[in-house]
């Protein structure tokens, strides 16, 4: 299988990770903002199906592009240090960045202080049960995501020096169990609950789709028709989980199960794709638009109400999304991969860097 690439980056995942940050910010600026302002935008919607599918494929897609993008890190002795190192850069000081950012934007303009023992955990991934949640986040909710992300970059890690099969195998097997346990006990510890819930199911699912890809298969064309109208299925039988503090198995079938026929239809076998340059710079700024739209919707709901702006709801929508998408790009260009860039230079292994630095420059 072929897959489209334009400056080193698969265009269809990046047109995943454009089109999942894009109904994350619409779902959240659309209905956790904008419908606080005035009679809101008119439409319900409900338990969020769409933005939680779309988190789902985040996770897909990780499960995916650590299968297809690691393969010059596959039987190397430093290959398990190189990996996490890369991991840890490429996720964590974004996310350290977007939530003091959040805090100050809080802090600042609606006066809330969340306690430096809430922060400190937020930024080291502690899990804690806030007040008046009834799942463990942290302080920059969105960032809930990375619980379960870098506990699946450290067991891929694991064994990542023996090779594709073996790092498939031990991050599987471990989530796989992980989720089991969940789903037989249910823990009062935050950090135990976090770290046994079924959602692992999913990298397991994205590594399959991976292995797939680095084969050089690709599913038959009427599979992945049939895949694309279970979604559609899916999608208009969903029904949403009931009230409880885990993502189980209900949760699972509601918004994963949609996710994942999504997503095997459109990395199941070749996609062209047109404007891959467009495609491309969409999917690299997506993760400074998954870390920043909240804080940049509280700004811009501040900025609203400064400018008097007229037309309710749908100006302020406008407003914010315009606002998220600019700012998180000059974030994106000016920050995150330049400070990317420096990191992976500053702590890389000298003598692999160059011969490794291509084939990695996906693993996002």
């Amino acid at each position: 299988m072929a897959a489209q690439i334009h400056d080193g980056k698969l265009t269809h995942i990046q047109l995943l990770r454009a089109l999942s940050g894009l109904i994350v910010v619409i779902s959240h600026v659309g209905w956790g903002f904008a419908d606080h302002v005035g009679t809101g935008l008119g439409f319900e919607l409900g338990a969020n199906l769409p933005g939680n599918s779309a988190i789902m494929v985040f996770f897909l897609i990780s499960g995916y592009i650590m299968v297809v993008s690691s393969g010059p890190l596959f039987g190397e002795p430093q290959a398990r240090r190189i990996f996490w190192v890369r991991r840890i850069i490429r996720a964590m000081p974004p996310y350290w960045i977007a939530t003091i950012i959040f805090v100050i934007v809080m802090l600042v303009l609606q006066g809330q202080w969340f306690g430096a023992d809430k922060i400190a955990m937020s930024i080291a991934l502690i899990p804690y049960w806030p007040e008046g949640q009834g799942k463990p986040l942290p302080v920059l909710w969105p960032g809930w995501t990375l619980y379960y992300e870098m506990v699946f970059y450290m067991l891929f890690g694991v064994m990542i020096a023996q090779g594709r099969v073996a790092a498939m195998a031990f991050a599987g097997t471990a989530c796989l169990a992980l989720s089991l346990v969940g789903l037989t006990i249910r823990f009062d510890s935050p950090i135990l609950h976090t770290f046994t819930q079924p959602i692992f199911l999913l990298f397991i699912a994205g590594m399959a789709l991976g292995w797939l890809a680095a084969a050089g298969r690709s599913l038959p064309v009427w599979l992945r028709v049939a895949c694309l109208m279970g979604f559609a299925v899916a999608v208009a039988t969903a029904d949403a989980p009931g009230p409880g503090v885990g993502y189980g198995l209900d949760y699972l079938a509601w918004c994963a199960l949609p996710a994942v026929l999504f997503f095997t239809a459109v990395v199941g076998g070749p996609l062209p794709l047109p404007y891959p340059r467009f495609i491309t710079l969409a999917g690299d700024s997506s993760y400074a638009v998954y870390l920043l739209h909240v804080p940049i919707a509280w700004l811009a709901m501040w900025v609203f109400g400064q400018l008097r702006f007229y037309g309710g709801p749908w100006a302020y929508f406008l407003l914010a999304s315009t606002m998220v998408y600019g700012l998180s790009w000059l974030f994106f260009r000016h920050v995150e991969r330049p400070l990317t860039g420096w990191l992976n230079r500053r702590f890389a292994v000298d003598g692999k860097r160059a011969r490794l630095e291509p084939a990695l420059a996906d693993a996002t």
